[in-house]
């Protein structure tokens, strides 16, 4: 986190202290002991429990390695076992840029709390314009104070008491500290006090340079309560807007605030979502005429808006706008819009001209095209990418909703049921989120909040403004549903290969390869972004194998083309040598042994009866000697190990070939099978292979053969392990012998897929666009089937221990689940 950055949690940190005062009087006269210049003003009431609760809290233990932290650490420690009575303040001045003193204000008798740590013998006193200051040494750092209208002030500086002596009986410029100081009062565990001046350091801490007047400009002070938790930090604050017209909080002035709906309808995955209510749109647009200086209020086509919401998807931004007045909506968007289509039952259409929200909802939203619209309910959605739109279709229609997210649920514990303006977002995507729209001025680091979310809300009042700002962990956040979307990432084309789960070496995470019909391989992380895009020669065969050429922990993709044996490096560029081409093309996938797992690698390409053997240099491995078979190999060959013998094994033509490493008849045996694509597999310690006519055929080791009549149709499917046997026939699905009747469709072959100790067996109705799990026992997985067409592949993306699923949700849309 920048050093500037930090500043505002830190003086959070380091000393934030409750403000619930019982008694309440109409002035408070300790605040006449607050210098002009203080920037940060802190009430103590409670030091000891608060300190306490500060000191388990999560979201504050990442700054102690902070150098600004460390430097106020350093000035304030002299002060921890110092007892600090009721009614006490603390007030923070800047030296310059990243320097602060402090000036503790206490009541007369409030002295008694440092006479315990004071070094008694170095007591001096020092008269200043007739008033005594008291030098004296606290824990070897000299400190100073003095007497003033019943209160005592310390401080480590001289010139800061010099300064209170003489400004002593000056009233502040203006009464606005006093009027939040008010109506802070009888609230919850803390209260902050922030000056908001354009040379204000805490601002640095939030915005860039020269954009300090989204603070200054709307109000002078800002007032926040703290709650600290274990697992993070709770504010409730005040403002007082300035009567100027550059006040954003004067937008929503006059109007009553109303209840957020959009988490009903953005998707559960959204990022971030941010909502304004208008209880009376016809004095927003008199309030924008104002703020904006124009002639005349903006045209009223929008004047039955009741709220305006932008949600944040991997697909791209969506904004959602719910009306009471759809006749006058509808005839305003009716002219702009040009050809659409029919997605899952809702109708997507195309606009000619989408620059009309950033229009006439400006400065309320910038820089947004809606190319786009769907209806869904009340609420009309726009967006510049279709894929967003059929992103919240589809998770609409799923019942997988912005509001059963943990983010939405925690804030709404904490917040009000309505307000003008509420902002919810994952700490992950923070940063980014806050550099969109409104908030592209903000400086905030996401570092900081890479494990948190966040909820604010803003809720005006008659001449005042509310604040809340709820900080919350994620870890301990869980969602309501048993499979919650992630992300999804549009390719150009329909796919062709993949997804597949990949692993990021450097990471440790699992990203996601991918192809299309242009041939175009993609590499997609963690966060649904994509790393990079590489042109092939040709659609991928079968499934990519991960390899450590270099014997490093760096990995590397190895796959073959139609026409292609090729290796990639972490950045999407070849491995010298492997870019082979072999003419006439009609490649099996690869194959890849590593007999002693030395990562000693034999890759081995199959082309018609053409055997290839290549070692970790490229080089064909001159030891193997079955170079060519007797018939075309119509599958990739395979590496087996049956007790402390290999066995490489091939199909070729009608014959199962069992051969040693260096490609000898190992095993003999007279089997003929009709091989179908599917390759072969050992089940029950024998090598087994499904013939056409769907019998399981097995050879054990010494050349015995037996064939087992399965009774599946002519279109069916297999997956095995060696005590693990799937299929599926028409509409049955097995597994280990246990039967489950699926509605009728066209099925995919079974994937078993093995993970965290469980066995998961997954397959799609490609026929009904439906992706199905199971467990071992062929018990449905909760949650399934989900929208998709492509087969599925389990990994693990991140740190948690729950899984992720990844397959095609339409033929050009990859999506990511979380288990």
């Amino acid at each position: 986190m920048p050093y500037r950055q930090q500043l505002l949690l830190v003086f959070i940190g380091l000393f934030v202290f409750t403000a619930c005062k019982k008694t309440v009087s109409s002035t408070y006269p300790i605040l006449d002991t607050v210098p002009q210049h203080t920037e940060v003003l802190i009430s103590i009431q409670d030091f000891a429990q608060l300190k306490k609760g500060l000191a388990e809290n999560t979201a504050l233990q990442q700054l102690k390695n902070t150098p600004i932290y460390k430097s106020l650490r350093g000035e304030l420690q002299v002060l921890d076992s110092v007892v600090f009575p009721e009614e006490s303040l603390l007030a923070f001045l800047p030296l310059g840029e990243n320097r602060y003193d402090y000036l503790i204000s206490l009541p007369s008798d409030g002295i008694a709390g440092f006479k315990g740590n004071m070094a008694l013998d170095s007591v001096l006193e020092i008269d200043y314009q007739g008033e005594k200051i008291t030098r004296f040494y606290l824990k070897d750092k000299e400190m100073f104070a003095t007497e003033l209208n019943r209160y005592t002030l310390v401080s480590p500086s001289a010139i800061v008491i010099e300064n209170s002596i003489r400004n002593q009986g000056k009233k502040p410029g203006d009464t606005s500290l006093e009027k939040l100081f008010k109506l802070s009062q009888n609230r919850k565990t803390a209260s902050i006090f922030l000056r908001s001046t354009e040379n204000s350091g805490w601002t640095s801490a939030f915005l860039k340079k020269g954009n300090h007047r989204l603070v200054s400009g709307f109000s002078d002070w800002y007032a926040l309560d703290l709650t600290p938790q274990a697992s993070g930090l709770q504010f409730n604050g005040v403002a007082l807007p300035k009567d100027s017209l550059q006040n954003l909080g004067n937008l929503f002035k006059g109007m009553p605030a109303l209840d957020h709906g959009a988490q009903d309808i953005a998707p559960l995955n959204s990022r971030g979502l941010l909502s304004f209510t208008f209880g009376d749109f016809d004095r927003f647009l008199r309030n924008q005429q104002r703020y904006l200086s124009l002639g005349k209020p903006k045209a009223p086509h929008f004047s039955g808006t009741e709220e305006l919401a932008i949600s944040w998807l991997a697909e791209g931004k969506v904004a959602l706008l719910k009306s009471f007045d759809g006749e006058a909506l509808d005839a305003f968007l009716t002219p702009l819009q040009s050809n659409s289509e029919t997605y899952q039952e809702y109708q997507i259409t195309a606009l000619k001209s989408g620059d009309f929200l950033t229009e006439y909802f400006n400065p309320l939203i910038r820089d947004f095209t809606a190319s786009h619209m769907t209806v869904i309910g009340d609420y009309t959605l726009f967006s510049n990418k279709p894929e967003a739109l059929k992103a919240v279709i589809r998770n609409f229609k799923k019942g997988t909703v912005f509001s059963g997210s943990p983010v939405y649920i925690d804030g709404r514990n904490s917040l009000s049921t309505r307000s003008a303006i509420l902002f919810l977002a994952k700490g992950g995507f923070l940063q980014r989120l806050v550099n969109a729209d409104n908030f592209k001025n903000f400086a905030w680091d996401d570092s900081a909040l890479a494990k948190q979310s966040l909820a604010v809300q803003v809720v005006p009042e008659s001449d005042f403004v509310h604040t809340y700002l709820h900080l919350k962990d994620i870890e301990e956040q869980s969602s309501t549903h048993a499979v919650s979307p992630l992300f999804s990432f549009p390719l150009e084309a329909d796919l062709v290969f993949g997804p597949q789960f990949v692993t990021n070496h450097r990471s440790r995470k699992q990203e996601i390869v991918a192809q299309d019909a242009n041939n175009t391989l993609y590499l997609i992380s963690s966060k649904g972004e994509l790393l990079w895009k590489k042109q092939l020669g040709g659609p991928v065969q079968g499934d990519m194998a991960q390899v450590d050429l270099y014997k490093n922990g760096k990995l590397q993709l190895a796959f073959t083309t139609d026409e292609q044996f090729m290796i990639l490096d972490r950045n999407g560029k070849v491995v010298a040598p492997f870019e082979m081409s072999f003419p006439g093309g009609n490649l099996n996938p690869l194959a890849v042994f590593d007999y002693d797992g030395t990562k000693d690698y034999r890759f081995v390409i199959t082309q018609g009866r053409k055997i290839r053997m290549y070692n970790n240099q490229g080089s064909i491995v001159k030891g193997f000697t079955h170079t060519e078979a007797s018939a075309p190999i119509p599958s990739a060959p395979r590496h087996f190990r049956l007790g402390r013998k290999d066995y490489l094994v091939f199909a070729e033509g009608n014959a199962l070939k069992i051969r040693n490493r260096v490609g000898k008849e190992r095993v003999k045996n007279k089997a003929s099978i009709e091989f179908t694509e599917l390759p072969i597999f050992i089940y029950q310690d024998k090598f087994s292979a499904i013939d056409k006519k769907g019998n399981l055929v097995q050879v054990d080791e010494k050349g015995g053969l037996a064939r087992t009549p399965l009774n599946l149709s002519t279109d069916f499917g297999v997956d095995a392990t060696n005590k693990t046997f799937v299929s599926i026939s028409e509409n049955i699905l097995s597994i280990r012998g246990k039967k489950t009747e699926l509605d009728f469709g066209v099925y995919s072959k079974p994937k078993i897929i093995y993970r965290n100790n469980k066995i998961y067996v997954g397959l799609t109705d490609i026929q009904h666009e439906k992706v199905y799990l199971f467990d071992s026992q062929s018990r449905p997985i909760k949650g399934f089937p989900l929208f998709g067409v492509s087969a599925m592949d389990i990994g693990q993306m991140d740190a948690d221990q729950n899984l992720e699923l990844v397959f095609a949700e339409t033929k050009n849309l990859i999506s990511v689940y979380k288990m």
